[in-house]
């Protein structure tokens, strides 16, 4: 590690200083006293009296290295040498300890803990669901209602959902930045320093620490990227171990229908987890709304803890929840989870029960087409069988070119615009509440004889036969293909 003017600068602060710096780079590894006529190096704070360089100024010490120095109201050169080289002492202490840790294969709680003590901060890495994977001085934050939700952050845990949504919404004009920036931690209420990690290419996941004591300075930032260098160094000798369920695997092979996936061997899977064949299923589809896909991981994470005999993964950028329904109450599971879910701005469909798993993926289709129904028209939950018809009827008009209407709509139209009677309207009603005299009246406000005299009109006069399966059927096919018509 090299330090710079800025980080020396930061670290005599019990000073009073007059600073002039220019470039402030990361170059310093050592420190010397400078006397007229030394050689000087790139990488040396040299320490001189102040009148040596300027002669009216009395009594006071300079640091310098480059172009850049620092006037310290110090009287004493030995004093401020003392000082500079028990900081650069520090910091390199510090990053090569942090080195062998790396080396000797330590957590990254290690490195976090390490860095805590340098920084005096709370420090933090998330992956990018918001599971903690190191966390360290909490001590630090002096703020009791800081403090108290800091007490809730637990490694290998979630940040709680309820803080989950405003935090994305801070960092989403950030998460493709490369550098380390600033914002305003919204559930503690402090400025942090945050850096995006990359892994390969990929966004793994961010660090940040707080800045309650500390400047928003280039030496925090200079010493902030040490210490992410550190993480991907520890990264580069451990590797990622990836988190996903073993039945994870399972269920992705099968949405992709994969040929070797045989019916035997997923009986026995299954059976491992305590799943039978006469279990009834179903599927759950998950979609973000507004904002970031960050909550994703974070929604697995905290799903997968809360409940059992639900299989949570993400899909085709959503999520699919398989619940065996046949083990749990249904309707109050999801009364529960809805509620666990209101502060994520997420549309769900459900599926039909089914048993077969070797079908998984025609029912991941029908929570998918319903997530999407329901996300058009602004319902937070849709039931494959309540748009189950209107996803036919728009599969329809999109693929049939030729008219099919019934003529006998036609007929009722042109009769109703010129006689200002209502046949059509009551035709559509009484089918669609299955030629019941009952509901079809109370819909249509109108007597229950009112009704059947319109019917035996309709039949009379277009030599209709409602009581034919097919006549009626090809009635409510139009009634369905044609909606706008139909009003």
């Amino acid at each position: 590690m090299y330090l710079s003017m800025w980080i020396i600068r930061d670290n005599l602060k019990e000073y009073t200083i007059d600073s002039h710096i220019s470039g402030g780079e990361m170059s310093i590894r050592n420190v010397s006293l400078l006397f007229r006529g030394d050689n000087v190096s790139a990488h040396t704070v040299y320490i001189c009296p102040s009148e040596d360089f300027i002669p009216t100024m009395k009594d006071r010490v300079i640091c310098v290295n480059r172009n850049d120095y620092l006037v310290v109201d110090c009287g004493s050169m030995e004093e401020i040498y003392e000082k500079v080289q028990g900081i650069i002492d520090r910091y390199l202490e510090w990053d090569l300890h942090v080195r062998d840790l790396i080396d000797s294969r330590c957590s990254l709680q290690d490195i976090t803990q390490e860095a805590a003590d340098i920084f005096q901060e709370m420090v933090v890495v998330m992956n990018s669901g918001f599971i903690l994977k190191s966390i360290a001085g909490r001590r630090y934050i002096e703020e009791k209602v800081s403090a108290d939700y800091a007490e809730q952050l637990q490694i290998d845990e979630g940040m709680p959902l309820d803080h989950v949504v405003p935090v994305v919404k801070s960092l989403q004009s950030n998460l493709t930045n490369r550098n380390a920036y600033y914002f305003q931690e919204p559930v503690l209420k402090r400025d942090a320093l945050v850096q995006n990690i990359y892994i390969n290419g990929f966004f793994w996941g961010f660090s940040f620490v707080t800045l309650g004591r500390l400047s928003e300075g280039e030496s925090v930032r200079q010493v902030f990227h040490v210490f992410n260098a550190q993480i991907l160094r520890w990264w580069d000798r451990n590797g990622i171990v990836l988190e996903a369920p073993e039945q994870n695997a399972v269920f992705l092979r099968l949405l992709r229908e994969d040929p070797a996936m045989k019916n035997d061997t997923v009986r026995q899977f299954f059976r491992r987890i305590g799943w039978k064949d006469a279990d009834s299923k179903q599927i759950l589809r998950f979609q973000v709304g507004v904002g970031s896909e960050l909550v994703y991981e974070r929604l697995i994470h905290q799903i997968s803890q809360l409940y059992s005999d639900c299989y949570v993964l993400q899909v085709e950028k959503g999520l699919m929840m398989v619940v065996n329904v046949s083990h749990l109450q249904f309707s109050r599971f999801l009364d529960d989870l809805t509620r666990y879910l209101r502060p994520v701005d997420l549309f769900m469909g459900i599926s039909y029960p089914f048993q077969d798993m070797m079908k998984l993926r025609q029912y991941f289709e029908q929570a998918d087409i319903a997530m999407h129904y329901g996300r058009r028209n602004g319902k937070r939950i849709m039931f494959c069988r309540d748009c189950a018809v209107y996803y036919l009827q728009n599969v329809l008009r999109k693929n049939v070119s030729v008219g099919l209407e019934h003529p006998l709509l036609e007929q009722l139209r042109s009769a109703d615009k010129k006689n200002h009677t209502e046949y059509f309207r009551t035709l559509q009603v009484y089918l669609q509440e299955e030629r019941s005299l009952v509901r079809a009246s109370e819909r249509l406000h109108i007597h229950k004889n009112t009704l059947l005299y319109r019917i035996r009109r309709i039949e009379d006069n277009y030599q209709v036969n409602l009581n034919d399966t097919q006549e009626r059927l090809a009635i409510m096919v139009s009634f369905l293909l044609y909606p706008e018509q139909a009003l």
